[in-house]
Protein backbone atom coordinates (compact mmCIF):
# COMPACT_ATOMS: atom_id res chain seq x y z
CA UNK A 1 0.00 0.00 0.00
CA UNK A 2 1.51 3.32 -1.08
CA UNK A 3 1.66 6.02 1.61
CA UNK A 4 -0.96 8.78 1.39
CA UNK A 5 0.06 11.88 3.27
CA UNK A 6 -2.96 14.20 3.05
CA UNK A 7 -6.44 13.86 4.57
CA UNK A 8 -8.03 12.20 7.56
CA UNK A 9 -7.80 8.52 8.35
CA UNK A 10 -10.85 6.33 8.75
CA UNK A 11 -11.28 3.11 10.72
CA UNK A 12 -13.56 0.09 10.68
CA UNK A 13 -14.32 -2.01 13.76
CA UNK A 14 -15.19 -5.71 14.06
CA UNK A 15 -16.50 -7.94 16.82
CA UNK A 16 -13.93 -10.74 16.36
CA UNK A 17 -10.14 -10.73 16.76
CA UNK A 18 -9.69 -12.96 13.70
CA UNK A 19 -10.01 -11.08 10.41
CA UNK A 20 -11.22 -14.16 8.56
CA UNK A 21 -13.99 -14.78 11.07
CA UNK A 22 -14.88 -11.08 11.15
CA UNK A 23 -15.43 -11.12 7.39
CA UNK A 24 -17.80 -14.13 7.43
CA UNK A 25 -20.94 -12.30 8.54
CA UNK A 26 -22.15 -8.71 8.25
CA UNK A 27 -23.17 -8.84 11.89
CA UNK A 28 -19.48 -8.89 12.84
CA UNK A 29 -19.08 -5.31 11.59
CA UNK A 30 -19.61 -2.41 13.99
CA UNK A 31 -19.26 0.24 11.29
CA UNK A 32 -16.70 2.81 10.13
CA UNK A 33 -15.67 6.25 11.39
CA UNK A 34 -13.63 9.18 10.10
CA UNK A 35 -10.85 10.37 12.39
CA UNK A 36 -11.30 14.06 11.67
CA UNK A 37 -10.71 16.98 14.02
CA UNK A 38 -14.19 16.64 15.55
CA UNK A 39 -14.02 12.87 15.97
CA UNK A 40 -15.31 11.47 19.25
CA UNK A 41 -14.09 7.93 18.57
CA UNK A 42 -12.31 6.50 21.61
CA UNK A 43 -10.69 3.13 22.26
CA UNK A 44 -12.69 2.66 25.47
CA UNK A 45 -15.99 3.26 23.65
CA UNK A 46 -15.01 0.87 20.85
CA UNK A 47 -14.06 -1.85 23.33
CA UNK A 48 -17.27 -1.34 25.32
CA UNK A 49 -19.30 -1.66 22.11
CA UNK A 50 -17.71 -5.06 21.43
CA UNK A 51 -14.89 -4.13 19.06
CA UNK A 52 -12.02 -6.59 19.15
CA UNK A 53 -10.40 -5.74 15.80
CA UNK A 54 -9.90 -2.32 14.20
CA UNK A 55 -8.61 -1.65 10.69
CA UNK A 56 -7.13 1.60 9.39
CA UNK A 57 -7.95 2.56 5.82
CA UNK A 58 -4.45 3.62 4.78
CA UNK A 59 -0.80 3.87 5.75
CA UNK A 60 0.09 6.05 8.73
CA UNK A 61 2.94 8.25 7.51
CA UNK A 62 4.91 10.00 10.26
CA UNK A 63 6.71 12.07 7.61
CA UNK A 64 3.51 13.11 5.82
CA UNK A 65 2.05 16.56 5.35
CA UNK A 66 -0.94 16.17 7.69
CA UNK A 67 0.66 15.85 11.11
CA UNK A 68 -2.60 16.38 13.02
CA UNK A 69 -4.28 13.45 11.25
CA UNK A 70 -1.22 11.26 11.81
CA UNK A 71 -1.18 11.99 15.56
CA UNK A 72 -4.92 11.34 15.86
CA UNK A 73 -4.34 7.92 14.30
CA UNK A 74 -1.27 7.11 16.41
CA UNK A 75 -2.86 8.11 19.72
CA UNK A 76 -5.88 5.95 18.89
CA UNK A 77 -3.57 3.02 18.10
CA UNK A 78 -1.85 3.63 21.44
CA UNK A 79 -5.18 3.50 23.29
CA UNK A 80 -6.46 0.50 21.29
CA UNK A 81 -3.25 -1.34 22.17
CA UNK A 82 -3.89 -0.67 25.86
CA UNK A 83 -7.37 -2.21 25.48
CA UNK A 84 -5.96 -5.41 23.95
CA UNK A 85 -7.66 -4.83 20.58
CA UNK A 86 -6.12 -6.28 17.39
CA UNK A 87 -5.16 -3.49 14.99
CA UNK A 88 -4.63 -3.71 11.23
CA UNK A 89 -2.35 -0.81 10.31
CA UNK A 90 0.77 0.06 8.34
CA UNK A 91 3.57 2.48 9.23
CA UNK A 92 5.71 4.62 6.94
CA UNK A 93 8.43 6.99 8.13
CA UNK A 94 10.25 9.74 6.31
CA UNK A 95 14.01 9.96 5.81
CA UNK A 96 15.82 9.72 9.14
CA UNK A 97 12.70 8.40 10.93
CA UNK A 98 13.71 4.75 10.99
CA UNK A 99 13.78 4.42 14.79
CA UNK A 100 10.81 2.07 14.91
CA UNK A 101 11.65 0.95 18.46
CA UNK A 102 10.19 4.21 19.78
CA UNK A 103 6.76 2.90 18.68
CA UNK A 104 7.43 -0.77 19.41
CA UNK A 105 5.07 -0.80 22.42
CA UNK A 106 2.16 -0.37 20.00
CA UNK A 107 0.39 -3.34 18.42
CA UNK A 108 2.70 -4.52 15.58
CA UNK A 109 1.82 -3.07 12.16
CA UNK A 110 1.42 -5.21 9.04
CA UNK A 111 4.32 -3.37 7.37
CA UNK A 112 7.07 -0.91 8.33
CA UNK A 113 8.82 1.15 5.64
CA UNK A 114 11.06 4.22 5.54
CA UNK A 115 12.22 6.80 2.99
CA UNK A 116 15.85 7.54 2.27
CA UNK A 117 18.93 6.64 4.24
CA UNK A 118 18.86 5.26 7.77
CA UNK A 119 19.69 7.55 10.65
CA UNK A 120 23.22 7.49 12.05
CA UNK A 121 22.09 6.45 15.52
CA UNK A 122 23.17 9.72 17.12
CA UNK A 123 19.67 10.56 18.31
CA UNK A 124 19.92 9.93 22.03
CA UNK A 125 18.57 6.37 21.86
CA UNK A 126 19.20 4.22 24.95
CA UNK A 127 20.70 1.71 22.49
CA UNK A 128 21.56 1.94 18.78
CA UNK A 129 18.84 0.78 16.40
CA UNK A 130 19.87 -2.47 14.66
CA UNK A 131 17.51 -1.63 11.79
CA UNK A 132 19.81 1.26 10.87
CA UNK A 133 22.40 -1.26 9.72
CA UNK A 134 19.96 -3.23 7.60
CA UNK A 135 20.49 -6.34 9.76
CA UNK A 136 16.92 -6.46 11.08
CA UNK A 137 13.52 -6.68 9.43
CA UNK A 138 11.66 -4.03 11.49
CA UNK A 139 8.24 -5.65 11.10
CA UNK A 140 9.47 -9.11 12.13
CA UNK A 141 11.56 -7.82 15.03
CA UNK A 142 8.72 -5.61 16.22
CA UNK A 143 6.29 -8.54 16.25
CA UNK A 144 8.82 -10.87 17.86
CA UNK A 145 9.55 -8.48 20.72
CA UNK A 146 6.03 -7.21 21.29
CA UNK A 147 4.35 -7.63 24.66
CA UNK A 148 1.53 -5.91 26.53
CA UNK A 149 2.55 -3.05 28.86
CA UNK A 150 5.88 -2.70 27.05
CA UNK A 151 5.77 1.04 27.70
CA UNK A 152 2.91 1.82 30.08
CA UNK A 153 2.04 4.47 32.63
CA UNK A 154 0.10 4.21 35.88
CA UNK A 155 -1.30 7.19 37.72
CA UNK A 156 -1.08 7.59 41.47
CA UNK A 157 -1.93 10.49 43.78
CA UNK A 158 0.11 13.34 42.35
CA UNK A 159 2.46 11.18 40.33
CA UNK A 160 2.88 9.14 37.17
CA UNK A 161 4.95 5.93 37.00
CA UNK A 162 6.24 4.67 33.64
CA UNK A 163 7.63 1.20 32.98
CA UNK A 164 9.50 1.06 29.69
CA UNK A 165 10.94 -2.07 28.06
CA UNK A 166 11.20 -0.83 24.46
CA UNK A 167 14.98 -1.16 24.40
CA UNK A 168 15.26 -4.50 26.19
CA UNK A 169 15.94 -3.69 29.83
CA UNK A 170 13.37 -2.27 32.21
CA UNK A 171 13.37 1.47 32.88
CA UNK A 172 11.28 2.76 35.79
CA UNK A 173 10.49 6.48 35.66
CA UNK A 174 8.45 8.42 38.22
CA UNK A 175 7.20 11.92 37.44
CA UNK A 176 5.76 13.96 40.30
CA UNK A 177 6.41 17.61 39.46
CA UNK A 178 3.11 19.44 38.80
CA UNK A 179 4.51 21.37 35.81
CA UNK A 180 5.60 18.09 34.16
CA UNK A 181 2.24 16.42 34.86
CA UNK A 182 0.44 19.43 33.33
CA UNK A 183 2.63 19.21 30.23
CA UNK A 184 1.93 15.48 29.89
CA UNK A 185 -1.81 16.12 30.12
CA UNK A 186 -1.48 18.60 27.25
CA UNK A 187 0.60 16.15 25.21
CA UNK A 188 -1.70 13.15 25.67
CA UNK A 189 -3.60 13.56 22.40
CA UNK A 190 -1.10 15.76 20.62
CA UNK A 191 -0.34 19.45 20.72
CA UNK A 192 1.88 21.88 18.89
CA UNK A 193 5.39 21.54 20.27
CA UNK A 194 5.50 25.26 21.07
CA UNK A 195 2.61 24.82 23.54
CA UNK A 196 4.85 22.88 25.94
CA UNK A 197 7.66 24.52 27.97
CA UNK A 198 10.87 23.85 25.97
CA UNK A 199 12.86 22.51 28.93
CA UNK A 200 10.12 20.01 29.85
CA UNK A 201 9.61 18.91 26.25
CA UNK A 202 13.36 18.44 25.80
CA UNK A 203 13.66 16.28 28.92
CA UNK A 204 10.64 14.12 28.06
CA UNK A 205 11.99 13.74 24.55
CA UNK A 206 15.42 12.73 25.88
CA UNK A 207 13.67 9.93 27.78
CA UNK A 208 11.84 8.96 24.53
CA UNK A 209 8.46 9.53 26.15
CA UNK A 210 7.28 12.01 23.51
CA UNK A 211 6.91 11.39 19.78
CA UNK A 212 6.73 13.90 16.93
CA UNK A 213 4.94 14.08 13.60
CA UNK A 214 5.82 17.34 11.92
CA UNK A 215 5.44 20.05 14.55
CA UNK A 216 2.95 18.03 16.62
CA UNK A 217 4.18 16.33 19.81
CA UNK A 218 2.31 13.49 21.53
CA UNK A 219 2.61 11.31 24.64
CA UNK A 220 3.90 7.81 23.82
CA UNK A 221 3.21 5.57 26.88
CA UNK A 222 -0.29 4.17 27.20
CA UNK A 223 -2.34 3.99 30.37
CA UNK A 224 -2.71 0.49 31.80
CA UNK A 225 -6.25 -0.69 31.06
CA UNK A 226 -5.90 -4.47 30.87
CA UNK A 227 -3.27 -6.61 32.59
CA UNK A 228 -1.79 -9.38 30.40
CA UNK A 229 -2.03 -11.92 33.23
CA UNK A 230 -5.03 -13.33 35.06
CA UNK A 231 -5.74 -11.97 38.58
CA UNK A 232 -4.90 -14.20 41.50
CA UNK A 233 -7.72 -16.08 43.17
CA UNK A 234 -7.17 -16.01 46.93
Amino acid sequence: MAPQTVGNHSISAWRDYDGTVAALRDSMSLGSWMLDAGSRVSADDLFASGARRVTFDRVIDTGGADADSTVRALTLIRDLTACGIVIDWELHGGAGQDDWRELSHLYPPASVTFDGAASDGATGDPDPDPAATGDVDPRADWARGYLMTKCAARRGPGLLQIRDRRWGGLRNITIARPDYLAAIARLEYGTSADQVPPNILAELRAQRLVGFAGGVAWWLPYRVRRWPVAPRVM
